[in-house]
């Protein structure tokens, strides 16, 4: 799921990347998640769509994507 990658300048690290196959577990587990825990939180889809683009302005304005 991740692999141990050393430090390119300091040895004394080691990083962390994902793996392809802990990307797609991960993506998996997102749909599971999104279906079973987020899918009827009591919002149409109109309200739901409007709050998605309301965060993912909100985050690339923080720099976060």
């Amino acid at each position: 799921m991740v692999r141990r990658v050393p430090h390119p300048t300091d040895g004394r690290t080691t990083l962390v990347q994902i793996t392809e196959l802990g990307r797609s577990t991960v993506e998996d587990a997102t749909v599971t998640l999104n279906e079973q825990v987020f899918a009827n939180v009591g919002m149409g889809a109109e309200e739901s769509q409007a709050l998605v683009s309301a965060v993912e302005t909100l985050r690339r304005n923080a720099g976060d994507f």
